[in-house]
C-alpha cells in the first residue's frame, strides 16, 4: 500500500511540474517536484513504519493469560487469568484502532487528492476479528500455519522438530519405533515407549 502511495504521489508531483512548465514555456523543474514529493510523504511514512514497528514488538511479547512465560508461575495459566497487558491493549484497540486504520487504510485522502478514502472489499477485515480479540482459543483455530512439536534436550541427537499433520483422518503415532506408517514419528529415545502418544486433528485444534 505503502509503495501504490508513493508512487500516486510522485505522479501527481511530476505532473503538477509539468503542467507548470508548460504554462511558463520552460523545463519542468524536477528537483523541485523530488523535494515536495518527500516533505509530503516523510511524516505519514514515519508515522506508518513506526506503527508498524510497534506491532510486531507487540505481537512478539503478546500473552494471553497471566502466568505465560513466568517459568515457576505458569503453573497460573491453568486460571486463565487475562494478562494485564492484554486487557490495557484491548482499551486501546476498542476506541483508537477504528479512527487509526481508517487513516491508515483510507490512503490519506487529504494528501492523495482524487483516490477514493476506501479499501476494496476484499481488503476489509474478517468477520470473526471481534471474536478472535475475545477467545484465543478461537484464533489459535483458524490461524493457517505450521505446527511443530520442539523437544526440550539434545540427547542421543533428538533435536529434529517434529511436524505435525493437519489430517483428520491419519493422527500422528509417535513412538520409539517405525512402523512404516509415513504419519508416525520415531524417537529413539529410552525414556519413550512403543506408543508413546497419538496426536489427532479437529475442526482447527490438535489432541493428544
Amino acid at each position: 500500500c505503502m509503495a501504490i502511495e508513493d508512487g500516486y504521489q510522485l505522479a501527481l508531483e511530476l505532473e503538477k511540474a509539468l503542467k507548470k512548465s508548460s504554462e511558463l514555456g520552460t523545463p519542468p523543474d524536477i528537483a523541485s517536484s523530488l523535494r515536495s514529493y518527500e516533505t509530503s510523504r516523510k511524516l505519514r511514512v514515519a508515522i506508518i513504519h513506526g506503527m508498524a514497528r510497534m506491532a510486531a514488538i507487540m505481537a512478539s511479547t503478546y500473552k494471553a493469560y497471566l502466568g505465560v512465560g513466568l517459568g515457576p508461575l505458569s503453573f497460573l495459566t491453568k486460571f486463565r487469568i487475562p494478562h494485564p497487558g492484554r486487557v490495557g491493549g484491548r482499551v486501546f484497540i476498542d476506541k483508537a484502532m477504528p479512527l487509526m486504520l481508517s487513516w491508515v487504510l483510507g490512503g490519506n485522502s487529504s494528501k492523495l487528492e482524487g483516490r477514493p478514502p476506501s479499501c476494496r472489499l476484499s481488503d476489509k477485515a474478517d468477520d470473526q476479528l471481534r471474536k478472535w480479540f475475545e477467545d484465543d482459543d478461537a484464533l489459535e483455530r483458524a490461524i493457517d500455519g505450521e505446527w511443530y512439536l520442539i523437544p526440550c534436550g539434545h540427547e542421543n541427537g533428538a533435536s529434529q522438530l517434529i511436524r505435525l499433520n493437519r489430517d483428520e483422518k491419519t493422527p500422528c503415532i509417535i513412538g520409539n519405533t517405525s512402523n512404516g506408517d509415513s504419519s508416525g514419528i520415531s524417537i529413539p529415545l529410552p525414556q519413550v515407549s512403543e506408543k508413546h502418544a497419538c496426536i489427532g486433528y479437529k475442526d482447527g485444534a490438535f489432541y493428544l
